[in-house]
């Protein structure tokens, strides 16, 4: 396990008037994490910067511990974020993140069929802090609708010596001191009303965690200071500052960045050397892992030579993982000898690298899938390169193979987008096969494996990609029989690469070309 906090990437490098010079600056290539910064002097107000992370591979070591997702194609919702295997901050987690789905649900309905959605709803999250004793989750939220984007985020802290969920606040020793250190570096700032900083004080911040070097730092949603377009601000506190205002568990908080280790034990057992918990068993259902597997360096797909221009073959491809349930999916395409392509989250990824280098080696193909399930046509460009690349690097560092392929998330995709797919080498990989498996289905819930089966076999012809989702109970039930009924019609499963031969960067693929 990767025992170390990660500097979070800087989203603009945008500094408001008056601050001071002592900031990250943006990194030379988007997939890259902003370099290391020494402490602070002063109090530094930026915009849209991120405070330091914890390396989410460790939940992969975690016992019970692993993700969940929620993702409506049609209504363009995809909001991921951690399940620790603790029932408290678990509950408070699951709660936040369905109240925010079904809020924007009701104010966004899903539109009608074969109508694209104009509004998204995208959720991602971060480790900030992570230690036997307590743990601290960001949950970012991002609602595109209307043509504008709003953001907000917040921080759930969990001491696992009360085995509860405390607010913000509990990391303060004097939350009236904090309140008047804020405001201080606050103050002067065109951007901020003092009325509304006040009453957010008052109320709690939304953003409390750290940087790399043990500075606080406070975070605010956008909007929430002022009005316009200004973003979200933040505001780093030295370390000087910082030890006079943390509280006990807010000095363990803090331990959990600079030095993080395996997260709280269900039961409370403390982590032994070598980074397993005593007292706890994990599952591969709860983790999602198989046994750590060393990338193979090759990446290529292990089954028999096919000639797809001669043999009729069709291309099963799995969106959206690894995660929960990748070691069943790889088992029971090994049971049944069929090879897939797996197009993967970049944020996954990086929490479940040995789950990513486990598929590589059984022989199966990789794909990128964005980082965080983004609709790459509303994003910039610079941020469309940061989504792509920094997925493809997550996916080489676990597997040893730089991949050739990338599906958009939603099959949104523009000249633009596809102009910066080929620029990284990769060619764009749609589909010619919905069978439907990803409706608005929150993971773990049933669906029907047998009407699932029956709309892959009745539309798959020669030369067909079929879309299909992991982290699906029908579509892992669902398996054996299609790839049995896809035999039985004289139906090759394989690879994407195989049924194309070689794809081109640039170029888009929703089946075999013809001719």
């Amino acid at each position: 396990m990767r025992r170390r906090a990660l500097a979070a990437l800087l989203a603009t490098g945008l500094m408001l008037a008056g601050c001071s010079d002592d900031t990250a600056a943006e990194p030379d290539e988007p997939h890259e994490l902003a370099p290391s910064q020494p402490p602070v002097e002063d109090p530094v107000v930026t915009v849209d910067t991120y405070p330091a992370v914890v390396d989410p591979a460790v939940l992969e070591d975690a016992p019970d511990a692993g993700t969940r997702l929620v993702v409506d194609e049609a209504a363009q919702v995809a909001v991921a974020w951690p399940d620790l295997g603790l029932a408290p901050v678990d509950t408070v987690l699951a709660e936040r993140v369905r109240a925010g789905v079904a809020a924007y649900r009701t104010a966004h309905p899903a539109p009608a069929a074969g109508t694209p959605s104009t509004s998204e709803l995208n959720g991602t999250w971060s480790l900030v802090g992570s230690a036997p004793d307590v743990a601290g989750v960001l949950l970012d939220t991002s609602v595109h609708a209307d043509g504008t984007t709003t953001d907000t985020w917040a921080t759930t802290w969990y001491d696992a010596r009360d085995a509860a969920v405390v607010p913000n606040s509990a990391l303060l020793a004097d939350p009236a001191r904090f309140a008047d250190a804020v405001t201080e570096a606050l103050a002067g700032q065109d951007a901020v009303d003092p009325v509304s900083l006040t009453t957010v004080l008052a109320a709690g911040v939304p953003v409390l965690a750290f940087t790399e070097n043990g500075e606080l730092f406070v975070g605010f949603d956008g909007h929430q200071l002022a009005g316009g377009r200004t973003g979200r601000i933040t505001v780093v506190l030295p370390v000087e500052a910082t030890d006079e205002l943390l509280s006990p568990l807010g000095e363990r908080a803090r331990d959990a960045l600079v030095e993080p280790t395996l997260p709280p034990a269900p039961d409370g057992a403390v982590p032994a050397p070598g980074g397993e918990a005593s007292g706890g068993t994990a599952s591969a259902e709860a983790t999602g892992t198989t046994e750590p597997t060393e990338p193979t360096g090759t990446g290529e797909p292990a089954e028999p030579a096919v000639d797809c221009a001669v043999e009729r073959c069709v291309a099963l491809t799995f969106d959206d993982g690894p995660g929960p349930g990748s070691a069943d999916l790889l088992a029971a395409l090994e049971a049944v000898d069929a090879p897939a392509t797996f197009f993967v989250v970049g944020q996954q990824v990086a929490t479940y690298p040995d789950a990513t280098a486990a598929i590589a080696a059984a022989g199966h193909e990789i794909g990128v899938h964005t980082w965080d399930h983004k609709n790459l046509t509303r994003l910039g460009g610079r941020h469309v390169e940061r989504e792509i690349d920094r997925t493809a690097t997550a996916i080489e560092d676990a597997t040893g193979t730089a991949p050739v392929l990338f599906r958009p998330p939603y099959g949104a995709t523009d000249p633009g987008v596809l102009a910066r797919a080929g620029a990284a080498g990769l060619a764009q990989v749609l589909w010619s096969v919905d069978p439907d498996d990803a409706a608005p289905v929150e993971l773990g819930a049933a669906a029907d494996a047998a009407e699932l089966t029956r709309r892959v076999l009745d539309r798959s012809r020669p030369g067909d990609v079929v879309l299909l989702h992991e982290q699906r109970p029908a579509t892992l039930a669902a398996l054996p029989g299609i790839v049995a009924g896809l035999r039985e019609r004289g139906l090759v499963p394989v690879t994407v690469s195989t049924l194309l031969g070689t794809p081109e960067p640039g170029v888009t693929y929703t089946q075999r070309p013809t001719g």
